[in-house]
């Protein structure tokens, strides 16, 4: 996702797992589940799209005054990674 981050160049992204899960293939990694994207990002309160919503395909908007885009932009791995698990600890 930092990826993702990084390249933007509006104050949003919309993102959804299939992106991810391209990204994931295209570099040889490890899939992971979309159960913890989307408990990822319930734990940050990223917006979900009302729109785009088919088929139980969830599109989120990933906005510039989150906590999770300063996280993934700035942030070093180690502390994303205590962060993430301090939010879904409360979940």
């Amino acid at each position: 996702m930092r990826y993702f981050v990084r390249r933007a160049r509006g104050n949003c992204i919309y993102i959804k797992y299939k992106d991810i899960a391209r990204f994931c293939i295209k570099r040889e990694l490890v899939l992971p589940e979309p159960q913890k994207l989307h408990k990822l990002m319930r734990a940050f309160n990223v917006e979900r799209d009302r729109v785009f919503v088919r088929g139980g395909k969830v599109t989120w908007i990933l906005r510039r005054d989150n906590e999770l885009w300063n996280l993934l932009l700035y942030g070093e791995y180690g502390e994303i990674l205590k962060r993430v698990n301090e939010r879904l600890v409360k979940l």
